[in-house]
């Protein structure tokens, strides 16, 4: 049964698969921050981020047949540096200023650069 899942899944072109589950996830996060988490737009940005995330990392392993250990760490690196990002803006400025949206974007910028250099330096080895 889950084969059967998985064979007609990937018969849908991959695009079109990606764009129509990441616009179901982002409408999703987007639905549920607003009734769950209220105006905080930095818990709404970071439920966004780890639903589009999450979505990446599926359409990686199934698509592009991506080892399940190297998606993972793909998945702990983004997350955790996101994380971090959301950590500090919450410790260090409030939801009134612009500048409370800088360091999840700092972070989510570095955790695709961390995550390039680690899938440089683990495809060398």
């Amino acid at each position: 049964m889950a084969t059967d899942i998985l064979a007609r899944w990937t018969m849908v072109p991959y695009r079109l698969s990606l764009a129509v589950w990441t616009g179901l996830a982002a409408a999703g996060a987007y639905f549920l921050g607003d009734v769950y988490l209220g105006t905080d737009s930095r818990f709404q940005l970071a439920l966004l981020y780890f639903a589009l995330s999450t979505n990446w990392f599926v359409h990686d392993v199934v698509y592009k047949r991506k080892s399940l250990g190297g998606a993972l760490l793909s998945l702990a690196i983004e997350n955790v540096l996101f994380g971090l990002g959301i950590w500090i803006s919450l410790a260090f400025s409030t939801d009134d200023s612009y500048l409370s949206l800088l360091p999840p974007l700092v972070g989510m910028f570095a955790a695709g650069r961390v995550e390039a250099l680690v899938q440089r330096v683990t495809r060398k080895t």
